[in-house]
């Protein structure tokens, strides 16, 4: 889970605009808007319309006369498989605006649903509705803030943390720091990694960073640096009080590329900066997939560079044409002025100069007007000839290739990105022929999405065969569930028809999302059994469970 606080991106617009336009926006009620709001919340206000509510909040801001922005606007993001409920939302509303010290403020906030991932929209009004002081959140550390309610929100509801989180819940009840590794290396921001993500290419921080960063560290002689460097493609230059690393025509922040070795500590090391030679230029580089030997990739990179440099001459000739057009019009105008101003001796006709002067501007004005939009058609329909270059993915699904396009989608699957199953799983408990059982889940039950493993016995087999009816059955039968609640009603199926506790366990394991290859099954089952996925049986249940339990040990 991930939390953000998007900027105002028309610092010059009045309140009533910015407020008007971000509830708007939230709620979904753009005509062209692609966001797709699947939940509406509101707090603080009087009335329950929406249009009133907008008003309340342009009111109330505007008594901050002396406040240019009140409005703050939040955004939190959930992983792909995690679908929070409403009452998931609502509680998240609670744990930011407790963070921020904004309880009790003016709130609008909406869950929208048109990526992969749920995000919740929380547009806050910071004027106090009491004492109408402007509130700076947590004394203007809001950031922080943020992370402290998202390891709230992430321990009380569920959720998986990101791998980067800043707090995380102690066993204690309280909030602890996550101190980041000394070790761990730099990357990437994140705006670049998802242009990363998009492209399929390599950003020129990552490049610096896993090129320059061990040359940089190991180099012992300035001429030594600038030849390594050169060799890759990137060059070094001073700047002001720091340095640039060049990759190509993009330039990185020495800063920003090894976290251990700055300007003062390399100039300790190497002495005083020296020049590169003359001959020392830069090799030139190719673009680079984010993973190697990707055949696709080239291909999607040669289709990409041949409708970029199509577009890039069409967009230019455009470009001349448009400025011969306004260079023509500015021409002709002027004669008209000069004509008007040479017709006659206008001494002593001020007056009528003055009118047909006015005149001639307002003409003018038109007609500069009207080529203005006739060069803007022109260009939105140079627009629709060349749209935006599709992403990587988008690319590939054109291709008619499904397949490598998912592939790409879940390429970061591995030990740091486990989806979670478990975290809207309700507790509570079914009926079945062996007692009652309750099925509960705990924070950190996740599973990889990998393949099905291979049938390996008979008994296997049947188990595997019952869960895949019952999920069959129960899916034609129940058009919206969830896949934790899924889960939950297949075992109390199962449990029923006589399968032991174990094997259900085995069967949900294997067929719902796969074993991870770094773990061997055994440890896997034991570790879903003793700490994330329990099925506890009561009363007669109880003796069936441990004898599940005995016959599993001796199978191992």
């Amino acid at each position: 889970m991930i939390g953000k606080k998007i900027p105002n991106p028309r610092r010059a617009s009045s309140k009533s605009v910015r407020i008007a336009a971000l509830v708007a926006y939230v709620r979904g009620e753009r005509v062209h808007a692609a966001e797709k709001c699947s939940y509406l919340g509101s707090r603080g206000f009087l009335s329950p319309a929406p249009a009133t509510q907008t008003a309340e909040m342009i009111a109330l801001s505007q008594e901050a006369v002396r406040s240019v922005d009140p409005i703050n606007h939040y955004v939190l993001s959930w992983q792909e498989s995690e679908q929070p409920t409403p009452a998931n939302l609502e509680g998240a509303v609670t744990a930011l605006l407790d963070e921020l010290g904004l309880a009790g403020h003016q709130c609008i906030f909406g869950a929208h649903t048109d990526t992969d991932n749920v995000h919740l929209h929380i547009v806050v009004n910071r004027v106090h509705p009491h004492c109408l002081k402007v509130i700076k959140p947590n004394d203007g550390f809001d950031h922080d803030a943020t992370h402290r309610a998202i390891a709230k929100i992430e321990h009380a509801q569920g959720w998986a943390h990101e791998e980067n989180r800043r707090y995380q819940m102690l066993a204690n009840g309280l909030l602890g720091r996550v101190e980041p590794s000394l070790d761990r290396s730099k990357g990437p921001s994140s705006a670049r990694r998802d242009a990363e993500g998009r492209t399929g290419q390599k950003s020129a921080v990552r490049i610096a960073i896993e090129v320059g960063g061990w040359i940089l560290k190991s180099s012992t002689s300035w001429q030594q640096l600038h030849e390594r460097l050169a060799a890759e493609g990137i060059r070094y230059e001073p700047h002001a009080r720091g340095a640039l690393l060049w990759v190509g025509e993009v330039a990185i922040k020495f800063s920003s590329v090894a976290r251990a070795v700055n300007l003062p500590a390399l100039s300790a090391h190497l002495g005083a900066y020296r020049a590169a030679c003359p001959a020392t230029q830069p090799v030139g580089r190719a673009p680079e997939p984010l993973r190697e030997n990707d055949k696709l990739w080239s291909s999607y990179a040669q289709a990409i560079s041949s409708r970029r440099k199509v577009k890039t001459v069409q967009v230019g000739a455009q470009h001349q044409q448009h400025d011969i057009e306004r260079k023509q019009l500015v021409t002709s105008q002027k004669k008209e002025r000069a004509a008007l101003f040479g017709s006659r001796n206008w001494k002593g006709h001020g007056i009528l100069l003055n009118a047909l002067r006015s005149a001639m501007a307002t003409e003018h004005a038109g007609a500069r007007a009207e080529l203005n939009k006739h060069q803007g058609r022109q260009r939105a329909e140079l627009g629709r000839r060349y749209p935006p270059v599709p992403g990587f993915e988008e690319w590939l699904r054109s291709q008619n290739n499904e397949r490598a396009a998912n592939d790409w989608r879940f390429r970061l699957a591995g030990e740091r990105c486990w989806i979670r199953r478990a975290g809207n799983m309700a507790s509570g408990s079914v009926h079945g022929t062996g007692g009652e059982i309750a099925i509960r889940a705990t924070e950190k039950f996740v599973r990889l999405r990998q393949g099905r493993p291979a049938l390996t016995t008979a008994a296997e087999a049947a188990i595997f065969s019952a869960y895949y009816h019952c999920q069959e059955d129960l899916s034609s039968r129940m058009n919206e569930v969830d896949a934790s609640q899924l889960d939950a009603m297949i075992a109390a199926q199962l449990l029923e028809a006589g399968h032991l506790p174990s094997e259900i366990e085995w069967a949900i394991y294997c067929c719902a999302w796969g074993a991870p290859p770094t773990r061997s099954p055994r440890a896997q089952l034991e570790r879903l059994c003793q700490q994330h996925f329990c099925i506890r049986n009561r009363a007669s249940g109880r003796k069936r469970l441990s004898r599940a339990s005995d016959a599993g040990t001796r199978n191992d």
